[in-house]
């Protein structure tokens, strides 16, 4: 059943859009050696290098335009491209697992955190500064 589900979906998606997401994906793979950011940014560098692939200067500027409508359109379009990628390999894939579903449990139960005495030495500290500008305050009255 799995594998009739994956191959109805990998039948769906066209070569094109599994070459882009090959290619994100092994950018991320790479750039995940220097860590998350570097792994975002071997993503871009991945969809990039797809999008120069694939690109036809000819049909962009009979679509759009030269000069800088064309720079623009296919400035916003590698953006898109970039934004889905980051966001479905970063945001949704980890959600999927386990983890990554516990550290967003964990993440919206911050305002737990804070223990009674963590609270306690706070509220201490703020009464030593409160005595101490009153006793400042009160010098200061005495010598006017």
């Amino acid at each position: 059943m799995k594998y009739l589900a994956v191959f109805l979906f990998l039948s769906v998606l066209s070569c094109s859009t599994l070459l882009t997401g090959g290619s994100a994906a092994a950018g991320a793979a790479i750039g995940s050696l220097a860590g998350p950011g570097g792994a975002a940014i071997g993503a871009a560098g991945g969809v990039v290098a797809v999008d120069l692939m694939e690109q036809d200067v000819p049909e962009v500027s009979e679509v759009v335009g030269t000069g800088p409508a064309a720079t623009i359109h296919e400035t916003t379009s590698l953006v898109e491209t970039i934004g889905l990628w980051y966001l479905l390999i970063f945001v949704f894939l980890p959600l999927l697992t386990k983890n990554g579903r516990g550290w967003v449990r964990r993440f919206f139960q911050l305002h737990d955190t804070v223990s009674k005495k963590d609270v306690d030495i706070q509220q201490s500290r703020l009464d030593k500064l409160e005595s101490l500008l009153q006793s400042k305050h009160s010098d200061a009255i005495r010598k006017e």
